[in-house]
């Protein structure tokens, strides 16, 4: 199970360093794929714990990646989704 979390965190950072310097929108759906793939295998990597929320239950460093790497794929999917800006008369220096 280590050399699965550990190869899952791999994939995940190159999905964010592919999805921030790609203009595909494939880039950000892999990086929720392997989000959602992280989640499951972060056991053994787990780190600190951050907050207990119930006994048996906690909050620990490896969950709190999942929330960031959901928000910089949506970031980037909403960049992506923009149509890009046609120069016009006003803009252009």
């Amino acid at each position: 199970m280590l050399t699965l979390a550990s190869v899952t965190l791999l994939v995940l950072v190159g999905s964010v360093a592919t999805s921030i310097r790609s203009r595909l929108i494939a880039a950000p759906v892999a990086l929720v794929a392997a989000t959602v793939v992280w989640m499951f295998v972060n056991e053994p990597l787990e780190g600190p714990t951050l907050w207990v929320t119930a006994a048996g239950h906690r909050f620990t460093l490896a969950d709190a990646v999942t929330p960031i790497l959901l928000g910089v794929a949506t970031v980037r999917v909403v960049q992506l989704a923009r149509p890009p800006e046609r120069p016009t008369r006003r803009n252009i220096s």
